[in-house]
């Protein structure tokens, strides 16, 4: 009895791993023959902020008053932009920068950061990066 349980129980865990391989290859042959992207982006998914017209951006200061994660940090020289500085390791993509930037200079891009292995590269400069 006990033999005969041990014996289903091999069983079925077999066709079980044949189905997810057999699933596995053919879902892997359909994407390397499809034309179609594997990545799909949602239509309202968000990416890296952007100033869009540099010379407009003043000393409001308002994106980064409603950052929540204080991502955005700024120098001003002589009333007037000099750098704008975004930890991508803090930013959670929300949006909000943009909505308070009354002229729309900072827009949010679809653009999403990957990996990296150095540190400086998490630190961007939004002037520097046009």
């Amino acid at each position: 009895m006990i033999l005969e349980r041990e014996l289903y129980k091999s069983i079925s865990t077999t066709r079980a791993i044949t189905k997810s391989l057999r699933i596995f290859l053919m879902n892997s042959v359909k994407a390397v023959f499809s034309n179609k992207s594997s990545e799909k982006v949602h239509e309202n998914s968000r990416g890296l902020p952007e100033l869009v017209n540099t010379n407009s951006c003043g000393t409001c200061s308002d994106c980064i008053s409603v950052c929540p994660t204080t991502a955005l940090e700024a120098t001003h020289k002589n009333d007037k932009l000099e750098h704008l500085f975004l930890d991508v390791r803090k930013c959670i993509f929300c949006g909000l920068c943009e909505e308070v930037c009354s002229p729309s200079i900072l827009t949010l891009t679809d653009q999403r950061p990957l990996s990296s292995h150095g540190e400086s590269s998490w630190t961007i400069d939004l002037l520097q990066a046009k």
